[in-house]
Parts: C-alpha cells; structure tokens; sequence
C-alpha cells in the first residue's frame, strides 16, 4: 500500500539525515534579499549530518506493478537505493518471517473512496489490515490515513487521531500501537 511512495521516500530521507527539500529549487531563491553565499553554507553544514544505513531501513511495498515501478524510479532519482527495497507485493500477504528482526513504524495509506468502491469494502479492508498488524507487528507502532472515523475502532490499540484533509476529503490521521 506504499504507493508512489511518498511516504517511503521521506522516511529514507530522515533516516539518511537529507534535509526535506534537499532535492528541490525554492521560489525564495529568486527573491530579491536572497543570498547565495549564506544558502550555500546552509546546505554544507546540512551535508555534514548525512549518514549511510547500514541496511535498508524502509521496506516500501504495494501489490500494483506501475506503483512499484514509479517508486523505484523516485528511489533512484533520489539517491536513496542504499535505504529503501521496493517490494510488488501486497502488505497483506507479507509473511512475518520477511519483516526485520527490530520493531519499527508501519505507514499506511490504504486505498479509500473511488480508488476502492464501495463503503462495504473499505470496512473489509480495514479489518484485514487491523487482522494484520494484530497477527505479525506485535510492539510496532503504526500511523495509517483513515477515510472514515468510524473505522478507528477496527484498528488495535488507536493512540491518537488527527483529522487532516487530504484530496479535498477529511481523513484522520491515525497512529497505533500495537500490542
């Protein structure tokens, strides 16, 4: 369910210590009082706090073959193969045996409204997922995008919920832990 991975890349970015945005130009570098000399420095101090993983700390996964491709591209593009592994298989069907042996963060953004279909199925696919995490990430922590409120209370153990709008259409931002 990663994707085009938004949430994969930036992880792979913080674990590697890249500042957000390091791959972007910023309007603010066109403005008048814009000083090239400071900026520069700014972006050297910040490339002495980058580090190099020992393994891949981001497992990015999701069942689509043109998500996984796109992904792997936005991974290359951005430097990051070092830290994340893309995987086209679906995040249900990924046995416990292949996670890694320390605790970590589960990001979901489950496909919700038109990209799904019907309320019915949504309810069946949070259930899945809550089944998941219960089954095979005991002591992880999990942050998944939530269409519905009342499906909050499928999820094991919700900790704290924001409600944020994404795509025109209200989400809660859920984060679990999982017992």
């Amino acid at each position: 369910m990663c994707g085009s991975g938004t949430f994969a890349l930036e992880a792979a970015a913080m674990a590697k210590g890249i500042p957000a945005g390091w791959h972007r130009e910023f309007a603010f570098r066109h403005w008048p009082a814009f000083r090239p000399g400071a900026w520069a420095h700014l972006r050297r101090q910040a490339a002495q706090d980058r580090r190099l993983p020992a393994s891949p700390l981001v497992l990015a996964s999701d069942h689509d073959p043109a998500a996984c491709a796109l992904l792997a591209r936005g991974v290359a593009a951005a430097g990051l193969e070092d830290t994340v592994r893309v995987q086209c298989r679906d995040f249900l069907d990924t046995p416990a045996r292949d996670l890694p042996p320390a605790r970590g963060l589960v990001a979901l953004n489950p496909p919700y409204g038109r990209r799904l279909g019907s309320a019915p199925q949504g309810r069946d696919l949070f259930r899945e997922v809550a089944r998941k995490l219960r089954a095979d990430y005991h002591g992880w922590r999990a942050v998944l995008v939530v269409p519905e409120r009342t499906l909050i209370p499928l999820l094991p153990n919700p900790r704290r919920v924001l409600a944020v709008r994404h795509g025109g259409l209200e989400v809660h931002l859920t984060v679990v832990d999982i017992p």
